[in-house]
């Protein structure tokens, strides 16, 4: 037999039936649900952004074959940042940006290095005779009056966005 979804408004196999709605249906609504009291977006938002970034991971660009994209969001400020991998081992949410938030200086500071590292590594700036390390400083926040979260400052005024790489 068949029964009457709910949410998609459609008939099912009693099977993939799980009170009124499918399963499916069931568990967008666990996700919009989540998602809206873990970080304040609504579902329309998360697909927003999902639509924005075409499916994929905003920094290695894979699809999740299984699992939603996490939604990545600043610790700090609770400022929600875009979406990335979920796998909790191997993700990027996880396993690449979570140690770049805890090095020093943050994540913008790490990602600095990262990409400093590779055009020009160490071993090239003995080679021309280079004795000391310069280090990044990455530009200081400041909050917005208008949305709470926090943009960045450079010299005077500030142009409120991030320095670019």
């Amino acid at each position: 037999g068949e029964r009457w979804c709910s949410g998609c408004q459609s008939f099912v196999p009693l099977f993939y039936v799980s009170g009124s709605r499918c399963r499916s249906c069931t568990s967008e609504a666990a996700h919009a649900g989540m998602v809206q009291k873990t970080y304040g977006i609504t579902s329309d938002q998360y697909a927003a952004m999902y639509e924005l970034q075409g499916g994929r991971c905003y920094i290695c660009q894979r699809k999740s074959p299984s699992r939603r994209l996490a939604v990545d969001h600043d610790h700090d400020t609770g400022a929600v940042r875009g979406l990335l991998c979920p796998d909790p081992e191997r993700g990027c949410n996880h396993a690449i940006l979570g140690p770049l938030e805890a090095s020093p200086g943050g994540a913008l500071a790490a990602a600095r290095r990262m990409l400093d590292y590779l055009l020009d590594p160490p071993y090239d700036r003995i080679q021309r005779g280079e004795t000391t390390m310069t280090t990044y400083e990455p530009p200081k926040p400041v909050q917005r009056a208008a949305s709470g979260s926090k943009a960045y400052v450079h010299g005077k005024g500030g142009s409120g966005a991030p320095p670019p790489f």
